[in-house]
């Protein structure tokens, strides 16, 4: 992104009174008048639209209605609020500005215009707003202009607010994947040549000041974007809500409709997690520069770097959604545990108050299997194998996209002795059980069953040498930290100097990292594959209609398996995290002697920054916790189950 695409975004954005102008100057008194006649255009057309609407929003069930009205007002507040924010935080947009040239500037920063994104964004927003005026045309006539005319200006608004957000962001991006490969270049000059020029220490005095800059346009941004986004948020959740829920109430009927909807969907989730996944990226990058400022610290000890690594931590970059909850990628676990939940009581709803049932999704596929599968459940399948692809996918890719990673993996965790015991004994297991589990259906489903069923064989073993791996890496990790602890526990005197220990610290830290870039993607897929594999294995156990026993066992044994092999992984990284933290207990029972040693002091705030995170692709902290809201998400869906068998077998 490019000052030339943010000029154009403010030019357009100021004809709509939406943004401010490019140009640094007061607001004028017809710039208020033109934005209050934006205000009043937007509320007489809303004003016009409800009234055509009323009659409809009668019919609607309650809940459902609740969820309609609160997405017409959050568009309405949401636009008032846009062209407020334009005449009342003018000044916030030109210090913004201001703070990510003066950072291009001391950088050299070259950027693309970008101009054919905006072009293609826009043809893309008009192009599904008009195939959706001629598909509700068709169906409505002139009634639908009456009740939706105002949306084509409300929506616009929502759009070119979203577009500015990810313009500002990919250009504070920009500048901090800049910083990030400076301080990458001035490690590895370290780290070849052990240089110790006076110019790296200007050098870092400019870095800091960029990073105060950057640390100021984040909170610029979250003061002119906060509220903005959490409306930004809320209505893309709601709208892909009621998106499902009219996908899953009409079925596949009407092919036109169907792709309409796929098209609404795709465009809110694509605009919503875009602008977060850049927003974690931003966090992310703070982090990376914070670890390579630990690095440097390994081959250059000194105030310079100590006061670089207080400017990070000081200045590190949080967005927020008008500081009701950070930005992250958790985000978009909190919009999709929303979305199911509410989408789950709507259909609750709809059935127990509509006498004629839901026309099955699964009837549009021609699979035996699943056609015999009821929408939840056949989403909740069609998921599973879409996990256990991408996963198998995945791994494959790793292997090949990341091998520096691995090689910096590998140098890290270095053994004394080889144990392959462990390993012998897993494949065994996982052999009899699932040798066990295909058996049993064979008989019971006859040749059909390898047919469908013999591919994800070697899909299966990919998954288990994928835990396998998580397992002997997490006991590598933990057996290093144990033996850090035992080595601080000496005789409460270590016999080893506290500097190698520190850099034996980071080193670990940055294994850790390693470790996240590696398995983050996987360990995500692993948990949710086991709790949508609990869900189904326990739903055929107790929801359907006398299974045998030997039936049964097998998928007691099999879902027992999957909740080992993962519940495993997820308490050693709990333990390593664990023995990490108690390593700051040991340090503050050495001997006071050993206290008042220079860099003591140094050496407690490495070990409190250091403190291994194990994070599921950034989503989410990987600890004991995990394990319990995959119980949560279990039982609820086991619940949700019952409840719909029980809707379901009512004539």
């Amino acid at each position: 992104m490019s000052f030339k695409l943010l000029r154009l975004v403010l030019k357009v954005g100021h004809f709509f009174a939406i943004t401010p102008g490019f140009r640094k100057n007061r607001t004028t008194c017809p710039e208020k008048i033109y934005a209050y006649g934006v205000v009043a255009f937007i509320t007489l057309g809303v004003a016009v639209s409800v009234f055509y609407r009323a009659k409809d929003y009668a019919k609607f069930i309650h809940i459902k209605a609740v969820v309609q009205i609160t997405l017409d007002a959050t568009l309405y507040v949401q636009n008032i609020y846009t062209v407020l924010t334009a005449l009342t935080k003018k000044p916030l947009w030109f210090k913004l500005l201001k703070n990510l040239k003066m950072v291009q500037n001391h950088n050299n920063i070259r950027e693309k215009s970008h101009y054919c994104l905006f072009v293609a964004s826009n043809c893309f927003f008009w192009s599904y707003q008009s195939y959706m005026s001629y598909i509700f045309a068709n169906i409505m006539g002139l009634e639908f202009y009456k009740q939706f005319a105002i949306e084509y200006f409300q929506m616009y608004v929502l759009f070119f607010v979203n577009f500015a957000f990810f313009v500002v962001v990919k250009m504070l991006l920009v500048r901090y994947r800049n910083l990030t490969k400076q301080l990458r270049f001035k490690l590895r000059f370290f780290e070849k040549l052990g240089n110790r020029r006076l110019g790296f220490v200007q050098r870092l005095d400019q870095i800091q000041f960029d990073i105060c800059l950057l640390k100021e346009g984040v909170d610029l941004v979250n003061d002119i974007f906060g509220w903005q986004i959490l409306f930004l948020i809320t209505y893309a959740t709601l709208q892909i809500l009621v998106y499902l829920h009219l996908a899953v109430m009409l079925g596949f009927q009407d092919i036109y409709m169907i792709v309409y909807i796929i098209v609404v969907i795709f465009w809110y989730t694509v605009n919503a997690s875009t602008n977060i996944f850049l927003c974690d990226e931003i966090c992310n990058e703070g982090q990376t520069i914070l670890g390579i400022s630990y690095s440097l610290e390994k081959l250059k000890t000194g105030d310079e770097i100590q006061d670089l690594i207080s400017t990070i931590k000081d200045n590190f970059p949080r967005f927020y959604a008008a500081r009701f909850f950070v930005i992250n990628r958790g985000t978009i676990l909190g919009i999709l545990d929303a979305i199911v939940t509410f989408l789950i009581v709507m259909i609750q709803f709809e059935m127990t108050q509509n006498s004629t049932n839901i026309n099955f999704v699964s009837t549009f596929f021609k699979i035996p299997f699943y056609s015999t599968l009821r929408p939840i459940n056949l989403l909740v399948q069609i998921i599973l194998d879409v996990i256990l692809l991408i996963l198998n996918v995945h791994t494959i890719l790793t292997t090949i996209t990341k091998r520096n990673q691995w090689c910096k993996l590998l140098e890290n965790l270095k053994l004394d002795r080889e144990n392959n015991s462990s390993f012998v004994v897993a494949n065994v297991l996982f052999q009899l059980i699932h040798v066990y589990y295909t058996v049993v259906f064979t008989l019971l489903l006859g040749v059909d069953f390898v047919k469908e069923y013999a591919f994800e064989y070697i899909q299966l073993y990919s998954q288990f040498i994928l835990y396998f791996l998580l397992f002997a890496t997490l006991k590598i990790l933990l057996g290093k930290y144990t033996q850090l602890k035992a080595c601080l526990m000496e005789e409460k005197r270590p016999m080893v100097s506290l500097q190698v220990i520190k850099a034996q610290i980071y080193s670990l830290r940055e294994t850790v990292d390693v470790f996240n870039d590696i398995f983050g993607w996987p360990f995500l897929l692993l948990i949710t594959f086991t709790s949508l594999q609990i869900m189904v294995y326990l739903q055929h156990i107790f929801v359907k209609s006398r299974p045998s026993p030997a039936t049964i066992i097998s998928n007691v044994t099999v879902i027992s398996w999957q909740a080992v092999c993962t519940f495993y992984n997820i308490l050693l990284c709990d333990s390593v995290a664990h023995t990490a933290g108690e390593l700051l207990g040991a340090v503050y029972s050495l001997d006071l002697e050993l206290k008042h040693i220079e860099n003591f002091n140094d050496f407690v705030t490495a070990l409190k920054d250091n403190v291994p995170v194990f994070a599921a692709a950034r989503f989410y902290a990987i600890n004991r916790s995990t394990i319990f809201r995959m119980f949560n998400a279990i039982v609820t869906f086991l619940i949700v189950m019952v409840q719909f068998e029980t809707n379901y077998s009512q004539p």
